[in-house]
């Protein structure tokens, strides 16, 4: 069997590193590092997907997504399990069916009670930490 040469090893190395490194930053940074995140257009569902994490709250990360004019922002707990998911259009939110905590959110104009875990120009997501369950407000923002 031949062997390699220290030349072959270190271009197999550089040429894996390469690949290593786009996955990183796609995951990191779908803006391309400038700006804004950009929303992902898929991956709605998955533990983790490609897509940037939005929370203010460790504990949790939420993902935004943008297609055909629809947001979707999805809600997971640190182990990638999905706990909600919402879509949006203009001033109109509505809960999707996915996820554990599904039947645990609401839409409302309250933005009082429990903790901020996303704030962005589409609206508020507040989490009410239960013994056994979360529950999730969402506050639409007003876009006049």
């Amino acid at each position: 069997m031949k062997s390699l040469t220290k030349c072959q090893v270190a271009a197999g190395a550089l040429i894996s590193a390469m690949f290593v490194t786009g996955h990183a930053a796609a995951q990191c940074c779908p803006s391309g590092g400038s700006g804004s995140p950009k929303p992902a257009a898929m991956g709605l569902g998955e533990s983790f997907p490609v897509a940037e994490n939005l929370s203010a709250n460790p504990a949790w990360r939420v993902y935004k997504f943008s297609r055909d004019g629809i947001a979707y922002v999805q809600i997971n707990d640190a182990y990638g399990r999905v706990h909600a998911a919402i879509g949006s259009v203009g001033n109109t939110a509505w809960v999707m069916p996915i996820g554990r905590d599904a039947d645990n959110v609401g839409i409302s104009n309250a933005n009082m009670l429990g903790t901020v875990i996303y704030n962005s120009d589409d609206f508020t997501i507040r989490l009410l930490k239960g013994t056994k369950s979360s529950s999730w407000i969402v506050v639409p923002r007003d876009k006049k």
